[in-house]
């Protein structure tokens, strides 16, 4: 009977048509403590001018929070970009309402329009912030068929759950941090490192997402814990730490 019930869970889950959210939030607001210590004093001014008391970490996790809210239903597919193996960004089929590559794009011209108005700059702050995090969880430019991987059934340490919940949050998870203990765990970048990731460009991001395919599906029995984990965790890692890295970058030239 157990088992049985764990199916039908699972058959619900997968049945509903609804976006995980990438990393978690731990894992976003991970990213944006990881950030704040690298800004520049103006642009560290204009974040806070614009957010208020709230900081980066609490800012990254707001597009997630609003996903219930019927006003924000179009911002549905912004989060991710579907793209088969056998296609690039160029030649693959669009989202009608745009994804996340063209919201980058769109939100950041936001960020740089003067005349913008304070609140347009506000909420294109908070979409920016998650989406430069959301593009590096290899599996938010994923494959249209399986939903980047909401569809692959997996059990996390004997329990059902899916592949995209996975890379999520279940190995952030497993690792019992708090995000401002992940941020801290967090390799320092070297100078080297700092110039490479932020000569990259938004397409850079998506295709390093994708050369992570074959590893993130490398599943075997469908069987995932500990062997999973420790394999991957380590690619978790370099991602948050490239998404801060890129998102200082961004964020020290719109507010230079």
């Amino acid at each position: 009977m157990r088992s049985i019930a764990r199916w039908l869970l699972l058959t619900v889950l997968l049945t509903f048509d609804f976006p995980a959210c990438a990393w978690g939030p731990t894992g976003h607001r991970a990213v944006g403590r990881f950030t704040e210590k690298y800004l520049t004093a103006k642009a560290a001014r204009a974040v806070k001018d614009l957010l208020g008391p709230d900081s980066l970490a609490e800012a990254g996790t707001w597009a997630d929070e609003i996903r219930s809210d019927p006003a924000w239903k179009r911002a549905y597919t912004w989060h991710f970009v579907s793209i088969e193996d056998d296609e690039t960004y160029e030649t693959s089929k669009k989202e009608p309402a745009g994804d996340i590559l063209v919201k980058l794009d769109h939100f950041e011209s936001v960020l740089r329009n003067a005349k913008a108005s304070r609140d347009e700059r506000v909420i294109a702050l908070k979409f920016f912030v998650h989406f430069v995090a959301d593009i590096h969880q290899p599996l938010h430019v994923g494959r249209r068929d399986d939903r980047g991987g909401n569809n692959i059934a997996v059990n996390w340490h004997g329990r059902p759950e899916n592949l995209h919940r996975v890379w999520d949050s279940l190995m952030i998870d497993g690792e019992r941090l708090s995000f401002t203990e992940l941020a801290e765990f967090l390799d320092p970048p070297s100078a080297q490192q700092f110039s490479a990731w932020q000569k990259t460009g938004y397409l850079d991001w998506a295709r390093e997402s994708c050369e992570l395919r074959a590893r993130v599906y490398d599943i075997g029995d469908g069987q995932l814990g500990y062997d999973y984990s420790y394999k991957n965790f380590p690619v978790v890692e370099e991602r948050l730490r490239q998404a801060a890295v890129r998102l200082v970058g961004k964020l020290n030239s719109i507010f230079k």
